[in-house]
């Protein structure tokens, strides 16, 4: 815990000269929500490695990714107008993991982000204020980036508005979009799963068993069969022995958090 404090505290000045921590765990005797939290706070990337032989891919994976970035020293600046509360910014995909936004001032964020070479999904959960029906802008967001590949330094994108709609027409209330909707329960079902953890820790199976099941639902609805899998394996285990083994904790807590992209109804049928 302290080591990851001490990440966190750093984590900007190393930000700044573009350093990150990623962390892989080999077997089952470490602590994967330490490793995890240190990943997270650098904006690092955190591997479950089961079998030594898979030690080679990963490295090769995660030292690609290092070397092929796109896009560096990224920040976004989130700023929102009276009456919005910033409760929660997600990184949604490809991976699933709660950022740490800096506070500038009473409106204002700069949430720090690690180097990108592909798409990145945000997901920003807002507390706003009730009003009347009609169009309202919540706040607005924009990027600063270095593009090295392109010899482009300290850029900046335009600022695009956060909007949404009041109504009173109770029909439209229900008309989600799919696609975000998909990422919120992708986000759920981790958060459930994370629960469930929790709940066995303390030695409720019962109600870890019935968080596990939510979860599960909510895969087998997206259609994750690969996680879907893993969850039922991990219901029968826990039924069978009343816990987890370290290996099963530890293929959730990873599995959970990575999420599969969504385009299109059919996406989430």
């Amino acid at each position: 815990r302290s080591i990851a404090k001490q990440v966190e505290h750093s984590r900007d000045g190393e930000a700044e000269n573009g350093l990150s921590f990623s962390t892989f765990g080999v077997g089952s005797t470490w602590n994967e929500k330490l490793l995890m939290e240190i990943a997270d706070c650098s904006g690092g990337n955190s591997h479950y490695i089961r079998d030594a032989s898979d030690a080679d891919t990963i490295f090769d994976t995660e030292f690609a990714q290092m070397t092929s970035a796109k896009f560096t020293n990224v920040r976004l600046n989130l700023r929102v107008v009276r009456g919005v509360t910033v409760r929660r910014v997600s990184r949604v995909y490809p991976e699933i993991v709660v950022l740490r936004p800096d506070r500038v001032d009473d409106k204002t964020y700069e949430i720090p982000f690690r180097a990108i070479n592909d798409e990145e999904i945000l997901l920003l959960d807002l507390l706003v204020d009730a009003k009347p029906a009609g169009s309202f802008r919540l706040g607005r967001i924009m990027a600063q980036y270095d593009a090295p590949s392109m010899n482009l330094y300290a850029q900046r994108t335009s600022e695009v508005g956060i909007l949404v709609n009041y109504t009173n027409n109770v029909d439209a209330l229900g008309q989600i979009d799919p696609e975000v909707m998909g990422y919120v329960d992708q986000m759920n079902s981790h958060i459930l799963q994370d629960k469930a953890q929790e709940a066995i820790q303390q030695g409720d199976t019962e109600r870890a068993t019935r968080l596990l099941q939510s979860a599960k639902g909510i895969t087998q609805k997206l259609g994750n069969a690969k996680l879907t899998q893993r969850l039922t394996a991990a219901l029968d285990e826990l039924q069978a022995t009343g816990a987890l083994s370290e290996d099963t904790k530890k293929t959730i807590a990873f599995g959970s958090r990575k999420t599969t992209r969504l385009e299109t109804d059919a996406a989430i049928s």
